[in-house]
């Protein structure tokens, strides 16, 4: 009767979509955003737009799998020196639609922002946000509305871990190895 039973199930299970993103080396050595039904194991076709001659990366699946969110870095003139620099941008794709569903304000580029991940509402992304420069600082977390782009953000807490004596000790040894003192200058003052 068990085994009647399994039969019935396997059936229904094995119908089910559910689908996995992944960052993978092509080839030719390109990193891309790739998607598989992990019930059958098929790769899923991606909708045009979404790998390109830039780097795809770091791909999230929202919880009902209708939107992709990953990250693409281009290398792009910045600065006053204009020096080639990475430009991380995180963008979002429909899956139903195919169109890409990117706000505006996400398109400007900012290459201390990384690996999205979709809330369990499925309208919101969570990213994570890196200080400037090299200076400890406090993290951050980016929580962006969709399909506005408005962000909020959220204190990771980490800024009560860097002020504490053990940290800034640490913070001032590096310091004395050429990192950067401005961090351990202003907290000391």
């Amino acid at each position: 009767i068990a085994a009647a039973a399994f039969a019935l199930l396997l059936p229904a299970t094995a119908r089910a979509d559910l689908l996995a993103a992944y960052d993978r080396v092509t080839p030719t050595g390109q990193l891309d955003v790739a998607l598989v039904n992990a019930s059958t194991g098929l790769p899923v076709a991606l909708p045009a737009g979404v790998n390109t001659a830039a780097r795809e990366f770091h791909p999230s699946l929202s919880p009902d799998a209708r939107r992709l969110t990953f990250v693409r870095q281009t290398f792009e003139q910045r600065g006053s020196d204009q020096i080639f620099q990475a430009v991380d941008r995180i963008h979002v794709f429909d899956l139903r639609t195919s169109a890409e569903i990117t706000p505006a304000p996400l398109l400007a580029g900012d290459d201390r922002t990384t690996t999205p991940s979709f809330a369990s509402d499925g309208a919101t992304l969570v990213v994570g946000q890196h200080p400037e420069g090299g200076a400890i600082s406090d993290d951050r977390i980016g929580v962006v509305a969709l399909p506005s782009g408005a962000t909020s953000f959220v204190d990771s807490g980490f800024d009560e871990f860097t002020n504490t004596p053990q940290a800034l000790a640490l913070q001032a040894l590096a310091c004395g190895f050429g990192g950067s003192c401005a961090a351990v200058t202003a907290r000391t003052l």
